[in-house]
């Protein structure tokens, strides 16, 4: 991904970047396909995972922000961590949505991690 587009704003080099999802086919440095069954709600996803195991987070969405610094503070925590973080806040009977969205990255960024994984392993990045 070219740090020279202004339209995408590098937030961890290699690991998450910003960009409005809304931009995306404008931009030839991301390459994005929807899932199928999303249909035009595509563009309005929070984030997305990109095929070399980059976090993409998407500028347009309401929640964007919290979104970001949920993601900034998970991105460099160790996997076990990330795991205990993520069994705690499962365990609690009584989440509020805030806590659903920090599981929801979590889950995303042990995802983001297999990915970039086995992009490394395929020679992709």
């Amino acid at each position: 991904m070219s740090e020279l587009n202004y339209n995408i704003e590098i937030l961890v080099p290699n690991k998450v970047a910003a960009v409005r999802f809304s931009y995306i086919p404008f931009i030839q440095e991301i390459s994005y396909a929807p899932d199928p069954g999303i249909g035009p709600a595509a563009y309005a996803e929070p984030l997305r995972i990109t095929s070399d195991g980059l976090f993409l987070l998407n500028k347009d969405h309401d929640g964007y922000e919290i979104i970001k610094g949920i993601v900034l503070s998970l991105i460099n925590l160790p996997r076990a961590i990330l795991k205990q973080r993520r069994t705690s806040l499962l365990a609690n009977k009584h989440r509020r949505p805030y806590d659903n969205l920090c599981i929801s990255c979590i889950s995303g960024e042990i995802a983001r991690r297999a990915v970039k994984k086995e992009a490394k392993q395929h020679g992709n990045n």
